[in-house]
């Protein structure tokens, strides 16, 4: 996916894209529990930018639970004194760890999974906490432009419509995708999925224009 991406970007214009993919800790072992993978994943953003890196110049992206990491990130810059990323994009972001939206039947990973791997990941915190759950974040007007590309007949494609719905509301630019019928985990299958292809022509027009 990271090399599709590299040549999307190339064929806007531009110079080669940096990609900077974080390895954080994983809730392999109970000691990785929240907030393991935040602290790693704020420490690597610091890192660029301590590397000259402008924030401007910098998109934050991830998928699925790796997308409500991107967007909890992105909060947790905001209440820093570093300056927020010009873009934000998300792919069916796993973003209410509540679950309390409906789930779909003929989704391919069954809500229950779903709730397993996040009891994991939070441990004994809320999930109905902002840090937990992107959903919750209070946005503002000075919210990095989001971009949020799902299928509605993703388990979690709920999450995408109030995501950019607060944005909104709140006075940021936001915009998202909805491909018809397409399940969670759409974008990893281009040889099956050709919306694939457009999600990820998609990012790369709105991260250069």
């Amino acid at each position: 996916m990271l090399c599709a991406l590299g040549k999307k970007f190339g064929a806007q214009g531009s110079t080669a894209p940096i990609i900077a993919a974080p390895s954080y800790r994983l809730v392999t072992v109970a000691e990785n529990i929240f907030p393991a993978a935040l602290q790693d994943l704020f420490s690597a953003y610091h890192y660029l930018i301590l590397k000259g890196f402008v924030a401007k110049n910098i998109t934050i992206t991830g998928d699925s639970a790796g997308r409500n990491l991107a967007l909890v990130l992105t909060y947790i810059i905001s209440q820093s004194t570093l300056l927020m990323p010009e873009h934000v994009t998300l792919f069916s972001p796993d973003a209410d760890l509540t679950y309390a939206s409906t789930s779909i039947p003929h989704d391919i990973i069954p809500l229950s999974t779903y709730q397993a791997c996040s009891s994991q990941y939070l441990g004994s915190f809320p999930a109905n906490e902002p840090l937990a759950s992107g959903i919750l974040i209070p946005f503002t007007a000075n919210w990095p432009k989001t971009l949020v590309m799902t299928g509605t007949a993703d388990n979690v494609a709920e999450s995408s419509c109030r995501i950019v719905t607060g944005i909104q509301e709140a006075g940021g630019i936001a915009e998202l995708v909805e491909y018809i019928d397409l399940t969670h985990g759409w974008w990893m299958f281009p040889h099956v999925f050709p919306q694939s292809d457009d999600g990820l022509e998609r990012l790369a027009v709105f991260v250069y224009n």
